[in-house]
């Protein structure tokens, strides 16, 4: 929830049409320095996000076609959202690369990064409030360690 308080802090200073055209010089000596390392950071971060992205998509592929019997309703939300969390956040990642990683800074990018990054944050909402569900009703089914499958059987993590 941290990154959704900071990007909703900083959005309208980022995203304001005067903002999104400008194009700033790159910061000079460790500040620089700094922005570089964030950079090769970010393009990091949004590779490991998009293995997330397709595990969050198999485990959907597996919650969301069974039948509406109750057992996996908030487990396929849960990995639907988490899903849509992962994508945006890569999105996030990238346009905040793009925005460091050159001789100058594209505003634009940065703005882009606030979206989606507020966007990331709601999806990460509502795969929590899914996963308190299954917590709180005591199905035993967690996101990525599924114990019971709607047949009953145990069959472990997958």
């Amino acid at each position: 929830l941290g990154t959704l308080a900071s990007a909703f802090a900083t959005v309208e200073e980022k995203c304001k049409p005067s903002a999104v055209k400008e194009v700033l010089p790159g910061r000079p000596g460790l500040d620089g320095d700094n922005d570089m390392a964030m950079c090769v950071i970010n393009a990091a971060e949004a590779s490991s996000y998009i293995g997330h992205a397709v595990l969050s998509i198999r485990a959907s592929s597996e919650d969301c076609r069974h039948p509406r019997t109750g057992k996996l309703e908030a487990s396929c939300a849960a990995d639907v959202s988490g899903a849509i969390q992962s994508l945006l956040l890569v999105m996030a990642y990238l346009s905040n690369a793009a925005a460091l990683c050159g001789e100058t800074v594209i505003v634009g990018a940065v703005c882009a990064n606030r979206i989606t990054s507020i966007l990331a944050g709601f999806a990460e909402v509502s795969g929590g409030a899914s996963g308190a569900h299954n917590n709180c009703r005591g199905s035993g089914v967690t996101h990525g360690n599924r114990f019971l499958d709607p047949d009953g059987v145990p069959r472990g993590a997958r």
